[in-house]
């Protein structure tokens, strides 16, 4: 899966890696983020107990609380059963924080390069429907949802060379969402004449 994929490209670059490319890319508020959770991690702290003892602590106490937390020990099952529950947990706490600008600067930094193996892996699936290759000439996406949070972002490249971001977030620490809504939404915009 692609959670398993992000941790283990963390293990191999490692965390400080990840964090710094964070701080390159203009996150405005990088300290929220750090230490950067592995999914699995983020998982494991948002099923237990130990996730409200993450949410209270500053940096240090954080990143004492990962290295103790074993992962290997862990109920499957009620990591599973708190996700399949519907119910938000902790999504003002334990997260990957990024704005609307952090994403615009991240989108901006990923347009850049000539390298475009980043690019491509976010092309792999670019969640559009069909007919997009007749207004995109690129499409990538990455995408997350867990009860009470979904975002969506898209970057995109038309076919006069001129990227584009398209990117959507909702939030409701208190009820599920209603993914499909915010889906629909989303390829509508796409769909607008620019």
């Amino acid at each position: 899966s692609d959670n398993t994929a992000t941790d283990i490209l963390i293990d191999i670059l490692g965390r400080e890696a990840v964090e710094q490319e964070m701080r390159r890319t203009g996150h405005s508020d990088p300290a929220r983020n750090i230490p950067f959770l592995k999914t699995r991690e983020f998982f494991v702290l948002k099923a237990g107990e130990t996730g409200e003892r993450f949410a209270q602590a500053d940096e240090a106490g954080r990143a004492q609380i990962l290295a103790e937390l074993d992962l290997e020990k862990v109920e499957e099952q009620a990591v599973v059963s708190a996700f399949n529950s519907g119910q938000p947990r902790l999504i003002d706490n334990v997260e990957w924080f990024a704005s609307m600008s952090d994403l615009r600067s991240l989108a901006n930094a990923l347009a850049k390069p000539q390298d475009n193996t980043a690019r491509g892996i976010m092309a792999v699936s670019p969640s559009l429907g069909k007919g997009w290759e007749e207004t995109w000439d690129y499409a990538g996406y990455k995408g997350g949802s867990e009860p009470g949070v979904l975002n969506l972002t898209w970057l995109l490249r038309d076919r006069a060379g001129d990227w584009h971001l398209l990117a959507l977030s909702w939030n409701d620490a208190q009820a599920p969402l209603e993914n499909t809504a915010l889906e629909l939404i989303a390829q509508r915009m796409l769909a607008l004449p620019r």
